[in-house]
Order: C-alpha cells, then structure tokens, then sequence
C-alpha cells in the first residue's frame, strides 16, 4: 500500500498536455465576491519586426548562438506590451 504523497508506478498518470497547462496557466485564480477578471494569456506568438532585430541579436549573443541577421523568417513571443520575451527562427 502507498503511504499519502508517494504514488506507484504503476498508478503514474501521463503528463498534462501542453494545452491542457496553457489553459490553467491563462486561468484567473478563483475569487469570491469579486468579478472575474479577463483571461490574458502569458505570451503570443506574431512575426518579427525589424524593431525586434536587436532584442534576437541579444539573445543569440547570449547563448552562443549564430547571430541573426535579418527578421525574416523569425517568430517572437510577445508579451501584454509587445515587448519580445523570447524567439523562434527556423532555417530552411
């Protein structure tokens, strides 16, 4: 038998999907009494702009990485403000 907290292996559920995590982490924390605020997801994903080309340079500096050299072809995570948080560039 499985003292409280330790779960068996064979009682192992599978991980959450990723969807399943982004739906509870854009979730409001419940309250009482209040009006629930509007959902706002933690990051979207839009093309990169030529304003953004420092910010990836930055970042591809800091992790050893080839710098980039123009936006084409790069996606970033924006945050509430539109101010890049993170990058994806695909190579073909």
């Amino acid at each position: 038998m499985a003292s409280a907290g330790s779960v068996a292996s064979s009682d192992a559920a599978e991980p959450p999907s990723v969807a399943a995590l982004s739906s509870v982490a854009a979730s409001p924390p419940a309250t009482t009494g209040a009006p629930a605020a509007a959902a706002s997801p933690l990051f979207s994903i839009r093309t990169a702009q030529q304003r953004d080309l420092a910010f990836l340079q930055l970042l591809c500096d800091e992790q050893g990485l080839a710098i980039i050299q123009s936006v084409a072809d790069c996606r970033v995570a924006v945050n509430d403000e539109d101010e890049p948080v993170g990058f994806i560039h695909i190579e073909t």
